[in-house]
């Protein structure tokens, strides 16, 4: 999730390379806009969502609900 949000955030502020800290590396490359169209598509799914009492608990332990919530 790290990685796909710093991408999408490129995106929006029109950068031409971004980078990000997974682990004990850092990634830096050229953001594609693929990946930040499917994080919008989670994003909106997640959001038709009505109920996210059951959700949110997995979404958290995965490290994916803030990113999702964006």
């Amino acid at each position: 999730m790290p990685w796909t949000c710093a991408n999408a955030k490129a995106l929006t502020e029109g950068k031409e390379e971004f980078s990000v800290t997974l682990g004990d590396n850092v990634w830096t490359q050229k953001p594609q806009k693929y990946h930040a169209r499917s994080l919008g598509v989670l994003r909106s799914k997640y959001a038709g969502v009505a109920d996210k009492d059951a959700l949110d608990p997995v979404l958290d332990a995965a490290g994916c609900l803030a990113g999702l919530r964006t």
